[in-house]
């Protein structure tokens, strides 16, 4: 029986199915819409508050918070 370690075609085959599944799973994470069901304000709150200081650092322009902090209040 041939060795399909590492570099054999058994290996290349768990690379490609991993592969696959990655694709799927980030297909499936586009698809579903974001719901915040069970969301406490304190967790937006939070949020916001750690949006905040990644503007304040500069890590994320005004355009960025004012955008982010708008989809969590919409929620």
């Amino acid at each position: 029986m041939p060795d399909l370690g590492p570099g054999g075609r058994g290996g290349a085959r768990r690379r490609t199915r991993r592969r696959q599944q990655a694709m799927h799973s980030r297909t499936q994470a586009q698809e579903q819409p974001a719901t915040h069901t069970g969301t406490t304000t304190g967790e937006y709150l939070g949020e916001i508050e750690k949006l905040g200081k990644l503007h304040d650092q500069g890590f994320i322009t005004d355009e960025e918070f004012s955008e982010k902090k708008e989809k969590l209040l919409e929620g």
